[in-house]
């Protein structure tokens, strides 16, 4: 027994002040290991789109990478706080650094890992602005978070006298692929017809889709699907 209370050190022989920085660090790795976490959760969210895509290679790697990275530095620093080494001295309280240190930098860095386009803000792609034949409108086509579930189409309008914006829903199936065959192309066409606020959006050949033409009336802001096209050239 005199050999044990020889070895044993009692917690009121620990100065309150190593006490007090053992206390802060213990806190500050317990921040760090929930902020990785969470910003793993992130990383995950944002190459997925919150679910509604599934992963690339790119983002498999991404995801992968860090996961590995993470799953190894969060076991390795909650085994150190667990069997409480920290109160060790010098050389554990610089491994707890050290880990606290990797933690928060891969959270930063997961966090700035992918954009959230096309979950908390829109993916959209498209061509330049052109006019309509009866100098009224600037418009274009846009593409919103293609091969996702909330995919959609829909048509960009600004007036050219007032500079008013509208987006109108087209029902367009992209399907599970497309194909831009040239980006200088404009990828649909608008006539004036001889009612007012009335056009004809016809699509172009840029994609592998059926060149669908709509009605498209700007002062209601909605689209009719008016002619279909059956089958689809690819050649």
């Amino acid at each position: 027994m005199k050999i044990r209370y020889l070895f044993q050190k009692d917690e009121r022989d620990i100065p309150s002040s190593e006490m007090g920085i053992n206390d802060w660090l213990k806190r500050i790795v317990i921040i760090a290991i929930l902020g990785n976490i969470a910003s793993y959760i992130w990383l995950v969210l944002t190459a997925t789109a919150n679910f509604q895509r599934v992963l690339d290679l790119i983002g498999t790697v991404v995801v992968v990478m860090y996961g590995t990275i993470s799953i190894m530095t969060l076991l390795f620093t909650i085994i150190f706080l667990v069997s409480n080494t920290l109160s060790k001295g010098l050389v554990s309280n610089t491994v707890f650094i050290s880990c606290t240190v990797v933690l928060l930098a891969l959270s930063v860095s997961q966090f700035k890992a992918i954009e959230p386009a096309g979950w908390l803000t829109e993916r959209i792609e498209t061509h330049e602005l052109v006019t309509t034949s009866d100098q009224q409108y600037q418009y274009r086509l846009e593409l919103v978070n293609t091969f996702q579930s909330n995919e959609k189409v829909r048509l960009y309008l600004k007036h050219i006298h007032t500079g008013k914006e509208s987006k109108i829903n087209l029902a367009i199936d992209l399907g599970d692929a497309y194909i831009i065959q040239s980006s200088d192309k404009r990828w649909v066409n608008m006539e004036s017809t001889d009612q007012p606020h009335r056009y004809i959006m016809t699509i172009n050949d840029v994609f592998s889709i059926p060149k669908d033409t709509f009605l498209i009336d700007t002062a209601q802001a909605t689209s009719i699907l008016i002619a279909q096209e059956k089958e689809i050239n690819y050649e």
